[in-house]
């Protein structure tokens, strides 16, 4: 179990606090991910399959065409960026590494590798108030507040939370985006699509 503040979350950590849950779709969700992986899991290893298990964090990004903008991930930073709801702390990975891993997990795995988990993931949650002036710089709205009364759930806010990225290109070979470079493209592309 996960005793902070004398380590970080690995690839060998569980989600251990989600339940299924009628009336916490949040908890739910989380449990659900978590089964469906322990579950593919069991069935890789029952028929002597090798599997990878890519385990993102919240996935931002810039959209390709507007249906994308009904995604949970976009609502949330379209919000942010218009000065709707304060800008909140999370740890996020980019949706183009997602799809370089999922690509690399792929190639991997035809051409005969080890299966594996990998988390894709920020390693350090970027504080609120310093994404927010990332957001207002590449073009969001001059009224965006920030939540600033988050100051890290288990780890302290800028503390290393994940240890991901090095499994991650000795793995995979995949070296993720910064938080800072996802968020500036997301919001060229929210102010290109909107």
């Amino acid at each position: 179990m996960f005793t902070p503040p004398n380590r970080y979350y690995t690839s060998k950590d569980w989600n251990t606090v989600s339940e299924l849950s009628e009336n916490e779709f949040g908890g739910s969700y989380q449990w659900s991910k978590k089964e469906s992986e322990r579950i593919a899991m069991e069935l890789a290893a029952k028929s002597g399959l090798p599997l990878i298990s890519l385990c993102p964090s919240l996935i931002f990004g810039p959209m390709r065409c507007s249906a994308q903008l009904g995604s949970q991930s976009v609502k949330l930073v379209a919000a942010w960026v218009r000065g709707e709801r304060p800008v909140e702390s999370r740890l996020s990975v980019d949706v183009r590494d997602v799809a370089t891993a999922h690509l690399a997990a792929g190639i991997k795995l035809e051409r005969g590798g080890e299966g594996g988990r990998f988390l894709l993931t920020s390693e350090r949650r970027m504080p609120s108030a310093e994404l927010r002036d990332i957001l207002v710089a590449a073009g969001g709205s001059a009224n965006m507040t920030a939540d600033l009364t988050f100051r890290g759930g288990l780890v302290e806010l800028g503390e290393k939370e994940v240890h991901a990225q090095d499994e991650l290109k000795e793995g995979l070979g995949v070296v993720l985006r910064g938080t800072e470079e996802t968020m500036r493209d997301m919001v060229a592309s929210l102010n290109k699509l909107s």
